[in-house]
């Protein structure tokens, strides 16, 4: 539940979908006498946490280290030599 929390409250896309991860696992770990109240809460919450954070910025999720990779090795590119102007002075 804290991880739809911060995934509601600061939009992070990745709190919200190790939110709905962690519903799921405690999901598959629940007894039958346990309480099927707060399983349903854990995974309205962090549904609803998807779907805010979505609808907010409808943009996929990057995971962070990827917009470092992306500007140092596929953006990176030699620089073309400079070209000189030759005047001819005659």
């Amino acid at each position: 539940m804290i991880f739809s929390m911060c995934g509601l409250m600061m939009r992070l896309k990745w709190c919200a979908w190790v939110a709905l991860y962690c519903s799921c696992i405690s999901f598959a770990n629940s007894r039958l006498s346990d309480d099927t109240k707060q399983i349903l809460s854990s995974f309205m919450l962090s549904i609803s946490a998807i779907v805010m954070s979505y609808l907010q910025n409808p943009q996929p999720m990057t995971p962070p280290w990827a917009s470092s990779f992306v500007n140092t090795f596929l953006y990176k590119r030699k620089k073309p030599a400079p070209t000189t102007l030759i005047k001819r002075t005659l």
